[in-house]
């Protein structure tokens, strides 16, 4: 039986009362554009796998996915069929919390989360760099670590323009400025 979004969020937050949906599905129905995938963030405990295996018995680990190199992601597990468009798990370290997490997304315009319906955006919950990349149509880079961070983010951007985003301008900060030119030049030399 395929689920609504606010129906599997709730069977989600049955063993998993923290989970949220975050980033993509949320930022695009606030956008006007089609989602693409549901990701769903839960925090790592002892019992986490066998909780998702009594929710979700068809569930598979994602191996490779644009989550799984990331420092507060222990693992990612996809849930086939779930909803109309494909539903993931991301389980994050033990030290790290849903909510909290949202603030580590790359870009402004993809901190926004729900714990309620991910269907309702007055259920939405946003930061102020949500707010300033959405009323100017742009991208801009608020966190960012290392240079596999940096190639992360771009690669991302890249595809979100292509695919759905045209017109929308990248802004780097002069934080990730280094970061920014050491990805330009990897590129450039077509090693990123």
């Amino acid at each position: 039986m395929v689920m609504t979004p606010r129906e599997a969020l709730a069977l989600l937050q049955s063993k998993f009362p923290e989970a949220i949906v975050a980033d993509g599905y949320c930022r695009d129905l606030v956008c006007g554009k089609p989602p693409k995938d549901i990701d769903a963030f839960v925090t790592q405990s002892f019992e986490t796998v066998a909780n998702l295996q009594a929710l979700f018995p068809t569930m598979r680990a994602v191996v490779g996915s644009g989550y799984s190199d990331m420092r507060e992601i222990d693992s990612v597990y996809e849930v086939p069929g779930l909803t109309t468009v494909p539903f993931s798990v991301i389980v994050l370290k033990p030290e790290y919390q849903p909510r909290g997490r949202v603030l580590l997304h790359d870009f402004g315009i993809c901190q926004v989360f729900t714990d309620s319906d991910p269907d309702d955006p007055s259920t939405y919950r946003f930061t102020q760099a949500f707010h300033d990349d959405r009323a100017k149509e742009q991208f801009t880079l608020v966190t960012c670590e290392d240079n596999d961070e940096m190639a992360r983010s771009m690669r991302r951007y890249e595809r979100l323009v292509a695919e759905k985003y045209a017109g929308w301008e990248l802004v780097i900060p002069k934080e990730f400025g280094v970061l920014y030119a050491d990805w330009l030049v990897a590129r450039n030399l077509g090693l990123a």
